[in-house]
C-alpha cells in the first residue's frame, strides 16, 4: 500500500509524501513483520510504515523470516482476524 504512494509521488521530496501519506490514511492499520527478515528489513518496511501511519498497530515477530503465511501461520492468521474483528490482541 505505501508503495503506491510511493510511486504516485515519486518526483516529490520524501517529507512531502510522508505528509499526504499521513494525511491520507487515517483508518486503523495492522502492519505484521518478522524481525529476521532479510529479504525486506523490519527497521526499512514494517517499523518505518507503523512509525509513518498515525493509527498503525505494529506486531513484530521474533525470529521469523519473510513469508509469515508460511512460518507463521496459525499466529498470523489469528491476528487478522482480531484485527478485522475489531477485537484487541
Amino acid at each position: 500500500m505505501l508503495g503506491n504512494y510511493l510511486l504516485i509521488f515519486s518526483n516529490v521530496p520524501r517529507a512531502d509524501v510522508e505528509l499526504a501519506v499521513r494525511e491520507r490514511i487515517t483508518i486503523p492499520v495492522l502492519v505484521i513483520h518478522g524481525t529476521s527478515d532479510h529479504t525486506v528489513p523490519i527497521d526499512a518496511s514494517g517499523r518505518r510504515s507503523a512509525k509513518l501511519l498515525p493509527n498503525a498497530m505494529l506486531t513484530e515477530y521474533e525470529g521469523e523470516p519473510h513469508g509469515l503465511f508460511l512460518t507463521a501461520a496459525d499466529r498470523l492468521n489469528e491476528e487478522l482476524l482480531q484485527f478485522v474483528g475489531g477485537r484487541a490482541f
